[in-house]
């Protein structure tokens, strides 16, 4: 029976999550895409050289690691290319260094690169939509399910890259391969625990405010003001970035005036704009509740049914039928 090793469904669903981002070319995130293709690489070069023992591939292997934790942070950052950037590529140059002269060093590298970049992004994740304000709102969720989903993946690299190591330390490498595949199975099962915490948590909590620095009610009515009158939130993209330039406010001042005198998250406060109006339409038009998801700005009818429940108690037909 020919054997796939895990790492390989790991890529698969890697590739597949870059293709759905790319289908829209004016919206990309060129870093999350590199990021995701890099890592469904890094998966088959795991599953192939430990799954079918082909060594050659322990040249190539490392560089490519190297890359993985960065572009990850970039992915997530998504900033502009520029000299800053560039500071990323120091884990790859210390690590093809060490790759001449002490093998050992080459995976503490490793894993302290991977140690350090999860770090960096779980401080990410700690600030909520402020750290992806240039995600479409729809997918907000999504992301930052994979923010965290990826910070566990790099600290179980890390940690699995510091065992290495000691193992060729202690004998020469004679347990890399066992170490290689626990991890694996770990890594696995902490991914389905997380994705599963995470889910729950989602729907049953809100993103949490900072009580200091209260943002200016006057703000929030202004911005409230704006959205209505302009009807931005109809766009099915906007994200918060977009509110912040439109308003000429810091994305974070934008984010916590909306979580202080809305009661709401961006995401939330702006799914409650478009039920009002979708309310609104329901009432006073004909038109087909298909045709009014779209043209308040859901991308799906199960969104648009389950923030239609979450906001009015009903269903739009119920709804609609109560309305005449």
């Amino acid at each position: 029976m020919i054997m796939i090793p895990l790492p390989f469904l790991f890529s698969l669903a890697a590739m597949l999550v870059a293709w759905r981002m790319s289908k829209n070319l004016e919206r990309q995130n060129w870093w999350m895409i590199g990021f995701l293709c890099l890592f469904a690489l890094q998966e088959v070069l795991i599953g192939t050289r430990y799954g079918y023992s082909v060594e050659w591939i322990k040249f190539v292997q490392p560089i490519s690691a190297a890359m993985l934790a960065p572009a990850a942070y970039l992915g997530f950052r998504n900033p502009p290319l520029g000299k800053r950037t560039l500071l990323h590529l120091i884990p790859l140059t210390a690590v093809i260094t060490a790759s001449w002269s002490w093998l050992v060093v080459m995976d503490l590298v490793l894993a302290l690169t991977n140690v350090t970049y999860a770090g960096l992004l779980a401080a990410l994740g700690l600030r909520g939509a402020d750290a992806l304000d240039w995600a479409p709102l729809s997918r907000m969720r999504s992301l930052q399910r994979l923010l965290w989903v990826t910070v566990m993946v790099l600290l179980v690299s890390g940690l699995t890259d510091a065992l290495i190591s000691l193992d060729f330390w202690r004998t020469d490498g004679a347990n890399t391969s066992n170490i290689v595949g626990a991890a694996t199975l770990f890594g696995f099962a902490t991914l389905l625990g997380l994705l599963v915490l995470n889910s729950y948590r989602a729907g049953k909590t809100a993103t949490a405010l900072v009580a200091s620095d209260v943002p200016n009610k006057a703000a929030f009515d202004t911005l409230d003001a704006n959205l209505k009158s302009s009807k931005l939130y109809s766009d099915p993209d906007i994200n918060l970035g977009r509110i912040a330039r439109r308003l000429r406010l810091p994305s974070r001042d934008v984010s916590r005036a909306i979580n202080t005198h809305a009661g709401e998250n961006v995401s939330q406060y702006i799914n409650r704009l478009r039920i009002n109006e979708a309310c609104q339409m329901l009432t006073e038009t004909d038109m087909q509740v298909t045709q009014v998801i779209y043209a308040v700005g859901f991308n799906t009818k199960s969104n648009f049914n389950r923030e239609f429940a979450r906001i009015t108690g009903d269903t739009p037909s119920a709804w609609r039928a109560k309305a005449g």
